[in-house]
């Protein structure tokens, strides 16, 4: 007779945490390759937001709050250049998570299909 280790989990099995640490490591994946273009475009909208010119350099004071925030903007929107380093890494990260994941899906049904 087996005994579940945590009976209000129902016997919660490695199965499940193994979608789930796949789904982390898909979400981490795709911040990783998307992070600067998303700052990029949120530096722009700010910029837009706040009546400045979202260009490549603010050159006129961008005011917000009485301060200015031209340069923290400026920088935002040039860490959009980083994508160009994150982008292929993420698309390398991804064809590895792809190829993991496959593995975990294959021996998965072969555990299922010889147990039954």
């Amino acid at each position: 007779m087996s005994v579940s280790a945590n009976p209000s989990m129902g016997g919660s099995s490695n199965k499940s945490h193994v979608a789930v640490w796949l789904s982390i490591v898909l979400v981490l994946i795709l911040l990783i390759a998307f992070a600067p273009t998303i700052v990029s475009f949120a530096g722009a909208g700010i910029a837009s937001a706040l009546g400045c010119e979202g260009t490549m350099q603010i050159r006129s004071p961008c005011l917000l709050s009485g301060d200015d925030v031209s340069e923290t903007l400026t920088t935002m929107i040039y860490l959009g250049y980083l994508s160009f380093v994150t982008m292929p890494v993420g698309a390398v990260l991804l064809a590895a998570w792809g190829g993991i994941a496959c593995i975990v899906v294959l021996v998965r049904w072969r555990r299922r299909r010889g147990a039954a």
